[in-house]
């Protein structure tokens, strides 16, 4: 082994009750005594706002290099990185020891894992011949959130001939933008911007909408993740329903429409909006009054086409396989009546940027 600069080590513990596939408590302790790292320090965290404790230890220790092991440790690289930058350090001198993966069947884990740390802290080349597999890395994306940017980003992969999942919570994809009228700073309008891309992400043949649907979990490992996805029942088959409005005009429940923000009412069976992708309707579980009570159903009696509307539709859970997860969930506006001061829920004429959004749209509830 070659002498090396001191040495400090970041060890990455697994986050979200993730068990952990090697003792990282035993690997600490046994690296204390390695003469050549004089500081060890462990977080399942982002070390966000930290870096005036490791640049004390840093000056302190006269640490030359890092290294991050454990669990995924790219993500804490760009962190370390500006640490060194800040304390005058070479920022090439970061390496990364990855023990997130599956460990070969041999008798210790734990060992395997010390001796690839420890060939990191001495830039020694790893054996991998243990360690190797080989995974089928599969070429489709799950894009989670139809907004603008998860739009632009399926449109952009379906565009080289990649499938892609765009997995879309509401009824419809288009996300907050849809609801804005011009848009900062070209004053353009954002229907217009927005609107082709929803029609061509909905026409297009490398891409496969999932609306009215969240993921539940993603398990795998890079390259070859397993995702279930649960799709809430619409309770409206999407295939034959026409779009005319029959349902609607004759639907006796109100409720609170997402789409102006709350300062309009939409019928429980509707289609979000105008120029919605799909444009088809859906069922608010919330407001119907026969899956609440039981009664009612007049959906069903007026719909021109036989068997489109099904008020016992269940949710179901379906099964994905990709390779690629882009999470472009957007945002979620606060709600203003904790802000008791300002009177929010209590004067007509306190409203939030969005409902204020909606009321000035030309083509708004006004």
């Amino acid at each position: 082994m070659g002498k090396t600069a001191n040495t400090g080590v970041f060890i990455s513990l697994p986050v979200n009750n993730h068990a952990h596939s090697c003792d990282y408590e035993a690997i600490s302790t046994r690296l204390q005594r390695v003469p050549d790292i004089t500081s060890i320090w462990k977080s399942a965290e982002y070390p966000v706002g930290d870096a005036g404790i490791f640049l004390e230890e840093i000056k302190k220790n006269k640490i030359g290099r890092i290294i991050i092991a454990g669990d995924k440790p790219g993500f804490i690289k760009p962190f370390f990185t500006s640490v060194l930058a800040k304390a005058d350090i070479d920022t090439e001198n970061i390496s990364l020891c990855d023990l997130s993966g599956e460990f070969p069947e041999i008798a210790d884990s734990t060992a395997w894992a010390e001796a690839k740390l420890l060939c990191s802290v001495y830039n020694i080349p790893f054996n991998t011949d243990l360690a190797e597999q080989i995974h089928q890395v599969i070429p489709e994306t799950l894009v989670i959130g139809g907004g603008i940017a998860g739009i632009q980003a399926s449109l952009e992969i379906a565009n080289s001939h990649n499938k892609v999942y765009l997995v879309e919570r509401t009824g419809t994809i288009g996300g907050h933008m849809a609801m804005f009228d011009k848009t900062f700073p070209t004053l353009d309008c954002a229907a217009c911007i927005l609107t082709p891309k929803m029609v061509e992400a909905g026409q297009h043949p490398y891409i496969e909408l999932i609306t009215y649907s969240e993921v539940q979990s993603v398990s795998g490992i890079p390259g070859n993740y397993t995702v279930r996805i649960l799709q809430k029942a619409r309770r409206v088959n999407v295939n034959t329903c026409t779009g005319c409005g029959t349902c609607a005009e004759k639907c006796p429940s109100l409720a609170k429409s997402e789409f102006d923000a709350g300062t309009s009412m939409r019928k429980a069976i509707y289609i979000p909006f105008p120029q919605a992708v799909p444009n088809k309707y859906l069922i608010d579980e919330k407001a119907c009054r026969y899956i609440q009570t039981g009664k009612c159903g007049v959906c069903v009696k007026v719909c021109p086409v036989d068997n489109c509307i099904n008020l016992d539709e269940q949710d179901k859970v379906v099964e994905i396989k990709v390779g690629n997860i882009i999470v472009a969930t957007g945002f979620q506006t606060f709600d203003a009546s904790r802000i008791e001061q300002f009177g929010y829920g209590k004067y007509p004429n306190v409203l939030t940027s969005l409902e204020l959004e909606r009321l000035v749209n030309a083509s708004g509830p006004t």
